[in-house]
């Protein structure tokens, strides 16, 4: 980055360098003689429900480095995804300041060296605080360490936040033309500990320079072994390039286990984010996590399920009152630890803002499902996945009204429709009747589900029901317009807009199995959408056009574009709809790309060009599969690893002649698939002759 950030303090994303261990993150601002380094935590919230001026996530305090004699240097900032840090290079006259920082991946703490050329006449180091928004703020100078608290605890918040930053300069070395000064910066909220003050404190003060030291290798380690979880290598490096950064930025901001990032992940650089940077359930919150399974980074997703599960009893609530069903009723916008930020009170629809849609729930099961079809982690399934999918079944089994034979939703909007307050306005599109995103999502949730239930043997009394909602809910429809067929959007009211793409993904709903017909309905409405640049689909449009087959070549084109236009020099993106969602958008398609297995079937390289040598490892397929692939001069050459053993049916690879080797067997494709029984543990080859 050779220009100084502009867009910071924001209320979306920064466009500074950035850097984070999942909880607390680094935001770069500021010229070179006066750098800001904005710190924000994930749990750092002011839980103001339903006012979205006000509350949200918010900045915890800034540390500022002051240089005067660098008032006119260049700016030269680079982000290394790979070690996980920002070093940054000024020159001005006769100073020279390299600045290296990163926020420890094992512990809440900042960790910055400075080396200034000499003789340098000023460096100084400095907290700030953030004093507005009605925070209560602190500034303590204590001997050799100074820290500011920040904290937002008005009565009628739905819950209090407390914060503290605490920085002292660990040691000065002279070196022969420069001084290395090193400064740790630790973090800490209520939310840690209810001693988090004393806690911060006391881990800075027993922080020396060998501890400095240790810290640093803690943390690249942390990052050699993310790293070493899955990886790619292709033709175009500038796609390769973002492929890492989008995981770069889910790892900086998803490892809070009780706060995962909202919109804007957790790199606040201002009070009142907008929409609160809550947890948007209509697509928003999911799309982040799309690519994690493939990827295999399950650890990024354990953060997913908390606020889901703190919501159960208002949701509860909200499906027995407002609706009269058991289950669970979500609105669009929830918050951390049961916070509802969708409280407008007065407005039709109860006071809150379901937008007409009654899919947020069901929506909110797709990460699970991706989750338990790629680890078939029976644990995960027994304590999570499954107790809030049973509740969703419960829900549609007392919503859904069965009609002809078939189950169907009704005032159900597949849009977003406004909320409204005059007893005399009632806004289009509430009476919706079986949006093809509810139809998709119920039947995503009753098969995993089912899925689940044959493996844990749980509740086989609401087997049948399940299986009758699967198979006769709703139906989808298509249209004929100018001679062609597109997917239809609802069966009473929208005819057509591009969300009808997400009952293929990320509900799974239509691939290269299904009927021709409805394949074929699904590529001229992919094609009718033309959104290749759109503010709210690039996390889902790309590995659409990924399932779909479209032209390998034109994916790589369109998206080199989108980056081109959209992408902040930093790996986030400039786009109206959302935030962090457009990370997940590089590595879900070159993911889909490359490897395809959401319908039982593994297919290496489905959609790419064989012209393009291209490499993946790591990558999880469904049925707990591990998955490394080589294709080099058009040849296919392939390691699977059976994690917990299973049935495996392969594909065979497009450009070759190939076979099986199982313990040592030669296996044979058979018209143009193997299926396999594999044991725990158990490697399979695939090779060309």
């Amino acid at each position: 980055m050779k220009k100084v950030p502009k867009a910071i303090p924001s209320k979306t994303l920064p466009d500074g360098a950035v850097n984070g261990n999942g909880d607390v993150s680094l935001m770069m601002s500021g010229n070179p003689d006066c750098l800001r380094m904005y710190v924000s935590k994930s749990d750092f919230w002011k839980a103001e429900e339903g006012d979205r001026l006000t509350g949200g996530l918010s900045p915890l305090g800034i540390i500022e480095i002051r240089t005067p004699q660098l008032a006119y240097s260049d700016y030269r900032v680079e982000q290394f995804l790979d070690s996980g840090r920002i070093e940054g290079n000024f020159e001005a006259a006769h100073v020279k300041l390299k600045l290296n920082t990163c926020v420890c991946a094992v512990e809440n703490t900042i960790l910055i060296e400075l080396e200034i050329s000499r003789p340098a006449s000023s460096l100084s180091a400095e907290l700030l605080t953030i004093e507005k928004n009605g925070a209560v703020c602190e500034k303590v100078s204590l001997g050799d360490t100074q820290y500011i608290t920040r904290s937002f605890a008005d009565p009628g918040l739905a819950f209090e936040t407390h914060g503290i930053m605490a920085m002292r300069e660990i040691s000065r070395k002279r070196l022969e033309k420069s001084e290395l000064i090193r400064i740790a910066v630790t973090v800490g909220t209520n939310h840690d500990s209810a001693a988090y003050k004393r806690n911060t404190l006391e881990r800075l003060s027993i922080i020396d320079n060998t501890g400095f030291e240790r810290l640093k290798e803690l943390h690249g380690r942390w990052w050699k072994k993310f790293w070493q979880k899955s990886g790619i290598e292709i033709h175009d490096k500038e796609i390769e390039k973002n492929w890492y950064a989008g995981l770069y930025i889910l790892a900086c901001c998803s490892r809070n286990k009780k706060f995962p990032p909202g919109l804007w992940g957790n790199f606040s650089t201002d009070d009142s984010m907008a929409w609160h940077s809550d947890y948007h359930l209509n697509y928003n919150y999911e799309a982040p996590y799309y690519a994690l399974t493939s990827s295999n980074h399950i650890e990024l997703m354990e953060c997913y399920d908390a606020p889901l599960e703190d919501f159960l009893p208002y949701a509860k609530e909200y499906a027995r009152k407002f609706l009269g069903c058991r289950g669970i009723y979500f609105p669009v916008g929830i918050g951390p630890l049961g916070m509802d930020t969708s409280k407008i009170d007065g407005t039709k629809e109860h006071g809150r803002l379901f937008l007409g849609q009654k899919s947020n729930a069901s929506y909110a099961a797709c990460i699970m499902a991706m989750r338990w079809y790629g680890t078939r982690d029976e644990v995960y399934a027994e304590e999570h996945a499954y107790p809030f999918m049973r509740e969703l079944a419960f829900f549609w089994e007392d919503y859904l009204s069965y009609e002809d034979g078939r189950y169907v939703t009704r005032n159900d909007a597949i849009h977003e429709v406004e909320y409204y307050s005059d007893t005399e306005f009632m806004p289009k599109r509430h009476d919706e009747v079986n949006p093809i995103i509810s139809i998709g999502m119920i039947k995503m949730v009753m098969r995993a589900l089912l899925d689940m239930q044959s493996v844990l043997g749980f509740d086989p009394e609401y087997t049948a029901k399940w299986k009758d909602i699967l198979e006769n809910v709703g139906s989808v429809l298509t249209f004929e317009e100018n001679g062609k067929h597109y997917l239809r959007a609802t069966e009473e009211g929208m005819l057509f807009t591009g969300l009808v793409l997400q009952y293929m993904y990320p509900a799974g709903e239509i691939g290269s199995l299904s009927d021709k017909h409805l394949l074929d309905a699904a590529y001229n409405s992919f094609v009718r959408t033309d959104a290749w640049e759109n503010d709210n689909l690039f996390c889902s449009y790309y590995p659409q056009a990924a399932r779909l087959g479209v032209d390998p070549d034109l994916i790589i084109e369109k998206m080199k574009e989108c980056i081109h236009n959209r992408e902040l020099g930093n790996g986030l993106y400039s786009f109206g709809g959302g935030g962090i969602e457009n990370n997940s958008a590089v590595p879900a398609c070159i993911n889909e790309m490359l490897m395809q297995s959401y319908e039982g079937v593994l297919r290496l390289f489905p959609n790419w060009n064989l012209k393009n040598d291209a490499s993946f490892f790591g990558f999880r397929a469904n049925g707990a599969f591990i998955v490394s692939a080589k294709l080099k001069d058009g040849v296919v050459n392939a390691e699977i690893l059976s994690e917990k053993g299973g049935e495996l049916i392969i594909e065979k690879p497009q450009g070759g002649d190939y076979y099986i080797e199982k313990h040592s067997r030669v296996i044979e494709f058979k018209d143009g698939r193997i299926k396999l029984n594999t044991s725990k543990g158990e490697i399979i080859v695939i090779k060309n002759k």
